[in-house]
Order: structure tokens, then sequence, then C-alpha cells
């Protein structure tokens, strides 16, 4: 068999045209060089810069103030200050209450949230997959699209449950599509030491 990072790297090589690395602990996407042409095509487009973006932070918790300032920091560097990262403390009932316990998007008034995590259940890549589907309560933007849910949906039939290629090809298509539509846009994952 293919190692599946293997796979989902070659799926998005070829859909994209470009030659990444999506191995553990490296960054693929992270290019300061590139960050002025995105300004300047949304620019282009209408944006008005510097753009502001709130962030939500429990603001007794010192572990999740210093992410935030590390990724501000970052941010407003590699932007040359054109993307300003406005850090939100609340307390933590508040930020739970706003942005994890929260059923109705357009109740969400901030930008970024790292309130979303989530861990698998199970050794597959449907315990990560079934976030963005219709209803599901970790599917916080409400996010839809009809061809990820047919394919979801054909996965889980028997048909693909007994063909084991077939089945890793359609994974690779739904993450495509969640990769293209930028369902979510990680800012860390968190590991253990082994």
């Amino acid at each position: 068999g293919v190692i599946y990072g293997d796979l989902v790297t070659a799926a998005y090589d070829a859909a994209t045209g470009t030659d990444v690395d999506l191995s553990d602990g490296h960054d693929a996407f992270f290019d300061p060089e590139a960050v002025q042409g995105y300004i300047d095509a949304a620019a282009a487009e209408g944006i008005n810069f510097p753009v502001h973006l709130d962030m939500l932070v429990i603001e007794t918790s010192d572990r999740l103030l210093k992410q935030s300032q590390s990724m501000k920091q970052s941010v407003e560097e590699n932007s040359n200050g054109q993307i300003i990262i406005d850090l939100i403390l609340r307390d933590e009932d508040t930020v739970q209450n706003i942005a994890y316990y929260n059923t109705d998007p357009a109740l969400a008034d901030y930008d970024i949230s790292t309130f979303t995590g989530w861990g698998p259940d199970y050794a597959d890549p449907l315990t990560y997959m079934d976030l963005w589907t219709d209803g599901y309560t970790h599917n916080y933007g409400a996010w839809h699209s009809d061809e990820y849910m047919e394919i979801l949906n054909k996965i889980k039939t028997v048909e693909y449950a007994v063909d084991a290629e077939a089945r890793w090809d359609l994974i690779k298509q739904a993450e495509q599509i969640i990769a293209d539509e930028s369902v979510i846009l990680p800012v860390y994952q968190n590991c253990n030491a082994s």
C-alpha cells in the first residue's frame, strides 16, 4: 500500500499543479514572499487595507494568550502591517459561549477562533471528514457542498467498504474539496512527544 499522506500530497499536487511538502511538522504554505501578491489581488478586488481581524482569547489563559500573541506578531510582520489581528480578551465562559457552544453562525462576532479543535475518535480519515457534513455540531461555519456530501455518502456504502483502493480515491477527492474551499485553516496542531 501507499502511505495515506503521500496519497493526499499527490492528489493536492495534481489538482494545483504544485509540488509541496505536506509531511507532518512542515508548514507547506508559509510563503512570506507570496503574501504581498495576495494583498495586491485583494486590493484590486476592492478590499481596503489594513484589514482588521478579531480573535477571541481567554484572558486568564497564559498559554492561549501567548499563542495568540505569537500568531498576531507573525501575521502582522509577514503582511507588513496590512493584516492586523485584534486580540479580543474575554473570560472563559464568554469565549466558550460565543465560539464553542453557539449554534448560530450569525451570532459569532469574531473572525478567528482556536476553539474548534477536534481529536480523532477512530483510526480513519472519516473521523475528521464527518465534521464538514450538514447539521454536524462542529461544522461551525455551516459549510455545505453537494459534491462533498455525495462523495461522503458513497464512501460509507458497502461497495466502497470492500474496495479499499476505490474508497481511498474517494477520500482523496473529498479532502481535495476541503482544501480547495478552505473549509478550515489550521493555525496549530497539538502533538505528543514519543
